[in-house]
């Protein structure tokens, strides 16, 4: 029973060993930054709208403000390069836009966004396995805003959007909470909500299933 036991033990301890190995390099690695030095990159903007798209597995960028002015080039990233997409349609130029993933469509949302003259209030997809831009014609839509906050649903993967912001109106904050069915945006109405803002950021937790929002832009 001694020796059974002693083997026991070291095989306990060799485990423990073995997890170590082979965690550690993993948690060095994901703890720095690495400056990258592609060939090609995305001329220099504020306030693109950005968003991880699983179905090219590529990262996929959308206008933003410029030197020239505004912007709606789309460009995509592998992990090593950026490459400008030419596509037939885009959405018309902006900045301050906001986009997040629709698992249940499989398609990149973007919403609103603000260009020379006012806000934008509307929806485009973006599919990744055609490369291209559609846009979604409906009545009403959201509020039209700047700064809104889009993310995926941590239990049904659908897109998200929270806040914006209207630089517009008296009350320029938004807080509502909307849901897109894959052919509009249905408000939702819960029976708490952060307070209203734009240009924070919300991003999904999957571990503990939830959405993190915080900072942003609550008042004038």
């Amino acid at each position: 029973m001694l020796a059974r036991s002693r083997v026991t033990e070291s095989l306990l301890v060799l485990a423990a060993t073995l997890t170590f190995m082979v965690t550690k390099p993993v948690l060095t690695h994901a703890s720095n930054w690495t400056k990258l030095s592609p060939a090609t990159s995305p001329s220099a903007r504020s306030y693109p709208a950005m968003a991880y798209d699983p179905v090219s597995k590529k990262v996929v960028l959308f206008g933003g403000y410029g030197t020239g002015g505004f912007l709606n080039d789309t460009w995509t990233f592998n992990g090593e390069t950026w490459t400008k997409v030419k596509t037939p349609v885009a959405p018309p130029v902006r900045y301050m836009s906001s986009m997040g993933f629709d698992k249940r469509s499989g398609k990149l949302v973007v919403f609103g966004g603000l260009y020379s003259t006012g806000l934008r209030r509307d929806t485009w997809l973006w599919d990744g396995a055609t490369s291209t831009w559609t846009q979604i014609q409906m009545k009403p839509s959201p509020p039209a805003a700047a700064g809104p906050m889009l993310f995926s649903d941590p239990h049904s993967g659908g897109a998200m959007m929270f806040g914006g912001f209207n630089i517009f109106k008296t009350i320029p904050n938004l807080h509502d909470t909307w849901r897109w069915t894959g052919t509009t945006w249905k408000k939702l109405h819960p029976a708490t909500s952060p307070y209203g803002r734009g240009w924070g950021v919300a991003t999904l937790d999957p571990l503990r299933k939830n959405v993190v929002v915080t900072g942003g832009n609550g008042d004038t």
